[in-house]
C-alpha cells in the first residue's frame, strides 16, 4: 500500500504497478534465482493478470445476467426472448451452495478481531469490502456452473449469439470493446 493509510489512497496508475513490477523483478534477479523459478515466478505473475481480467469480465457477466433475470436491463442492445428463456433457465438451473445465504456482510461486520478491525480501517467508507468480496468468491462458482451449462447445453449457434449479445451489452454498459471468451 505504500504510504497510504486507506485503501483508496493507494496508487493503482499503470505506472506505478509497472515500477512495482520492475523492482519485484529485480528482487528475483538479485536473489539468484535459477531461469526455472524466474520463469515460474513470471508466469505466476502474468497468470494473475490474466485472472484479474477474467473475473471481470465473469462480475459483468452475472451482472447482465442478474439484471436480465429481474428485468432492469432497460436500454442497450436486445436479446431474442427465445434465448432469454434459455439463458434464464440455466441461470436458474444454478443451484446456490447454501453458503450464499450467510450473511458475510453481518458477520464481518459484527466481528471484533483485531485483524478485521483493522482492515476495516483501510476502507472506512466502505466498511464490507472483504464481506463483498467473498460474496464475489461464492458467487463466482455459479458463473462457472453457469457458463459450463452454456457450452455443454446449448447448440455452438445458442452459444455464439450469446456471447455476441454479452459483448454487445459490455461494449454498451463500459464503452468498451471486451472479449467473451471460453
Amino acid at each position: 500500500m505504500g504510504t497510504a493509510t486507506i485503501y483508496w489512497h493507494v496508487d493503482f496508475s499503470f505506472e506505478r504497478i509497472e515500477t512495482t513490477r520492475s523492482l519485484f523483478f529485480a528482487l528475483v534477479t538479485e536473489a539468484k534465482a535459477d531461469e526455472t523459478a524466474s520463469r515460474k515466478i513470471r508466469s505466476l505473475v502474468d497468470d494473475m493478470d490474466l485472472a484479474v481480467a477474467s473475473d471481470t469480465i465473469s462480475w459483468l457477466i452475472t451482472a447482465i445476467t442478474e439484471q436480465l433475470s429481474d428485468r432492469s436491463v432497460g436500454e442497450g442492445p436486445k436479446i431474442k426472448p427465445s434465448l432469454r428463456v434459455l439463458l434464464l433457465d440455466l441461470w436458474d438451473d444454478q443451484a446456490d451452495t447454501g453458503v450464499q445465504s450467510l450473511s458475510f456482510e453481518e458477520l464481518y461486520l459484527s466481528s471484533k478481531s483485531p485483524w478485521d478491525l483493522y482492515l476495516k480501517s483501510l476502507s472506512p467508507d466502505l466498511p464490507t469490502r472483504l464481506s463483498d468480496y467473498a460474496l464475489a468468491i461464492v458467487s463466482g462458482s455459479k458463473f462457472e456452473r453457469f457458463w459450463a451449462a452454456i457450452h455443454s447445453k446449448l447448440t455452438p449457434e445458442q452459444t455464439r449469439e450469446i456471447k455476441d449479445w454479452y459483448g454487445e451489452m459490455a461494449k454498451f454498459l463500459t464503452g468498451e470493446q471486451i472479449q467473451i471468451g471460453d
